[in-house]
C-alpha cells in the first residue's frame, strides 16, 4: 500500500459562507507546490466571493482578514504559505476582474446587479458540475442488470435533494453532481477547487473514500466519519443512500444474492442514523426506502 500523502489542505468555516458547522476538507498531497496551489485557491475563491461588499482593492483585501476562508496546511515540513500576506497580494487582481464584470451590467443598483449576477452564477455552476460529471462518468455504467448509464446515479442525488428535499443550496447541489468524481474518475482536488471552489470541492471530499482501503474498512469508516461531516455533505450522503436503497431493491447489481442486498440495506441505515436530525424530510424519505428491504 502506497504512504499516505504528506499534506493536507483544510479550511475552518466562514462567517461570509455559512459554513460555520465544522473542518473543511480541500485535498491531500503528496507535492507541497500542489498544496500550497489549493491554498491559494481558497484564498482566490473567498476574495471572489466577497468582491461585492468591497468599495476597494485595498477594503477587500482587509475584508479578508475578518470574513476570509483561512486554508492551512497540515504536514511537516510545513510550506512557506501566508493566506493574509497572500490575499494582500492577490486582492488587486481580484478586485480587477469584479469591477471589469459589473462595468458591463446595466444602471440597476449594485445591490440588484449583484442579486442578479448570483443567480446567473448558481445557473451556470449546476450546469457546469452536470457536464463535467457526464464527461468524467462518460464510459461508466452501473452495475444493474441493464447497465444504466452512471451518470444517472448523481443526476437522481440532484434530483431528490430539489424535489423531494426541497435543497436549493447550488454548494450542496453541484457536490451532489459531482460527489463521485474524486473516488471513481481521473479527477483531482485542485481541479475540482478551480473550477468550482474550495466549498464545493471540500464536500466532495468528505464523501469521498480512500479507495486505497478495503472494502470493510472503508464501509466501517463511512459509519463512524458521517456524524463528523458538514451539513451539506450530510445532505448528500442522505440523498446517495436514498438513490441506491431504490436501486439495490428495484433493479440491483446483478449478482448479488438476497443476503448481500440486505447487507447493503442495514449497513446504509447505519450510516444515516450517524446523520439523524440534520434534514427530517430527507430522513423520512430514506425511512421509506429502507421499508423496502429486501426478504426474498
Amino acid at each position: 500500500m502506497d504512504p499516505s500523502p504528506r499534506y493536507r489542505v483544510v479550511s475552518y468555516g466562514s462567517f461570509q459562507t455559512g459554513d460555520t458547522d465544522g473542518l473543511l476538507e480541500h485535498g491531500q498531497f503528496d507535492d507541497p507546490k500542489e498544496a500550497v496551489r489549493m491554498a491559494q485557491v481558497v484564498v482566490e475563491s473567498s476574495l471572489r466571493q466577497d468582491a461585492a461588499a468591497s468599495n476597494s482593492s485595498e477594503e477587500l483585501g482587509k475584508r479578508y482578514w475578518d470574513f476570509g476562508t483561512i486554508p492551512v496546511i497540515w504536514g511537516e515540513p510545513r510550506p512557506e504559505f501566508d493566506p493574509y500576506t497572500y490575499a494582500n497580494q492577490v486582492a488587486p487582481l481580484i478586485w480587477s476582474e469584479y469591477v471589469g464584470r459589473v462595468s458591463r451590467y446595466d444602471t440597476q443598483s449594485r445591490e440588484v446587479q449583484w442579486e442578479q449576477a448570483r443567480a446567473r452564477r448558481d445557473k451556470v455552476l449546476l450546469m457546469r458540475a452536470a457536464a463535467l460529471a457526464a464527461g468524467k462518468h462518460r464510459d461508466q455504467r452501473r452495475k444493474d442488470a441493464d447497465a444504466s448509464p452512471y451518470i444517472n446515479h448523481p443526476i437522481e442525488l440532484a434530483r431528490i435533494l430539489t424535489e423531494e428535499g426541497g435543497v436549493t443550496d447550488t454548494a450542496t447541489l453541484c457536490a451532489a453532481l459531482l460527489h463521485d468524481t474524486l473516488e471513481d474518475t481521473e479527477t483531482s482536488p485542485i481541479e475540482l477547487a478551480s473550477g468550482f471552489g474550495p466549498i464545493i470541492s471540500g464536500v466532495v471530499a468528505e464523501v469521498t473514500d480512500d479507495k486505497a482501503l478495503p472494502k470493510e474498512e472503508r464501509k466501517r469508516l463511512q459509519v463512524e466519519h458521517a456524524a463528523q461531516i458538514s451539513r451539506r455533505a450530510k445532505l448528500v450522503k442522505l440523498a446517495d443512500k436514498i438513490a441506491n436503497l431504490r436501486d439495490v431493491a428495484n433493479s440491483p447489481p446483478t449478482g448479488w444474492p438476497l443476503e448481500r442486498r440486505q447487507e447493503y440495506f442495514d449497513w446504509a441505515k447505519e450510516v444515516i442514523d450517524q446523520v439523524r436530525g440534520v434534514h427530517p424530510r430527507l430522513e423520512a424519505v430514506f425511512d421509506a426506502a429502507y421499508r423496502s428491504r429486501p426478504t426474498h
